[in-house]
């Protein structure tokens, strides 16, 4: 099976974030629990190679974040400090 962006990562404090990825390039996030809730509702961007940049609405996370996919696509380092891991 080929690497992709799609299904549940984990992030700090618990928090679970569902992407969907598109052969376009195209992504969006959910919530995937309620203590990812707390922070944003929405996330919408395009990935390229190994960067990932989303805009995230809906909390007090909101805003512009640029992200980075380790080699072994179990790892997204975000721009501002944490990253999410494959659940």
């Amino acid at each position: 099976m080929a690497p992709t962006l799609t299904g549940a990562w984990m992030g700090p404090e618990g928090t679970v974030a569902v992407l969907d990825y598109t052969l376009s390039g195209r992504v969006t996030a959910r919530p995937g629990n309620d203590a990812c809730a707390l922070h944003w509702t929405t996330g919408e961007g395009s990935f390229n190679g190994v960067s990932i940049d989303m805009t995230f609405t809906g909390g007090p996370a909101s805003g512009n974040y640029h992200g980075r996919v380790k080699a072994d696509w179990t790892v997204i380092e975000w721009s501002n400090g944490f990253s999410w891991s494959r659940s």
